[in-house]
């Protein structure tokens, strides 16, 4: 790593104990490995000692520092994570990390980063993220995120590539990672040339509803999805799917605990393998969808629940 820069206003310190340390810096480097830095603690609160005026001037220094850091790294790995030529703007202060227009290549699509890390050193830190990405290989980026710690959609049930406007917010444990509980976030996705593979709510259709039809590889051209995050349940405004063997309208919530309850519409004329390919985008227009199949799918001890229903839920 090759750190280079200015410092400034650091006599001031030696006078005014509360003055800023300002540095501006640029970091180049091959490989930053951040798997090499030590997480920080909760700060211990300061007791009544005596203390001697060097190492007053060192605190005040450490805790009074802020770094504007320009980023200039070859590479940079996190655990799976694998970031390719990043650049940047990054600020350090003695609580927080904050990044302006980063820019990296990230499962071979293009990523541009504006967000921060607050609180670090206390007991409630915070983040929040806002991500524009274009033309990632969703497979790779689950597996390099580590399927985002959920099993319902993993990097072995999904390919494609993926366009996405990002906004994240979420409290974090001691050793830095999301709370479920706490997470709220806003995600509009595009994916293109997709394929769901062996997904099991789909599966459940086609085990339960529509046996003659093989719901293990779903390959549609694109997809759109707007997705609202609230702790641990994923709101879905209505989701069209027109893949290989039907199209599917999907809307309502997906949870990672209990509170799972989607809807889904089934065209019969989208069965039809020669008419499939004429069914033209529409949205919550049943006059042009014609007679369809309406489904609900409920979750029940962790496990998903595909079941008829008369009346579908319209999205609002």
């Amino acid at each position: 790593i090759d750190l280079t820069g200015t410092i400034s206003d650091f006599i001031y310190l030696f006078f005014f104990p509360n003055a800023k340390l300002q540095a501006d810096l640029t970091l180049e480097a091959k490989h930053f490995n951040l798997d090499n830095f030590k997480k920080p603690g909760v700060k211990q609160q300061k007791q009544n000692t005596p203390t001697k005026r060097i190492s007053k001037t060192v605190n005040s220094l450490l805790e009074n520092l802020k770094g504007n850091i320009s980023v200039n790294a070859q590479k940079v790995t996190y655990h799976k994570l694998n970031a390719q030529n990043v650049n940047g703007k990054v600020i350090i202060g003695n609580t927080y990390i904050t990044c302006e227009d980063l820019s990296t290549t990230i499962a071979n699509g293009r990523f541009l980063l504006n967000g921060s890390l607050q609180g670090i050193g206390t007991a409630k830190p915070t983040v929040n993220l806002r991500s524009n990405i274009k033309g990632a290989d969703i497979s790779t980026l689950f597996y390099q995120l580590e399927n985002l710690q959920q099993t319902a959609i993993t990097s072995k049930n999904i390919k494609g590539l993926l366009d996405a406007d990002i906004a994240f917010n979420s409290n974090l444990s001691k050793d830095l990672k999301p709370i479920p509980s706490s997470i709220s976030g806003d995600y509009n996705l595009t994916l293109k040339g997709g394929e769901l593979i062996n997904m099991d709510a789909l599966n459940q259709i086609s085990k339960n509803v529509f046996k003659k039809k093989d719901f293990s590889d779903i390959q549609f051209a694109q997809l759109n999805a707007a997705i609202s995050q609230k702790g641990n349940d994923l709101t879905i405004s209505e989701m069209e799917i027109k893949s290989n063997l039907m199209t599917l309208y999907v809307n309502g919530v997906y949870s990672f605990k209990e509170n799972t309850e989607l809807f889904i519409k089934v065209p019969l004329k989208s069965l039809n393998a020669k008419e499939a390919d004429l069914v033209t985008d529409f949205k919550n227009d049943d006059a042009k969808v014609g007679i369809s199949i309406n489904l609900k799918a409920t979750k029940e001890n962790g496990k998903l629940k595909v079941s008829p229903v008369l009346f579908r839920k319209k999205d609002k």
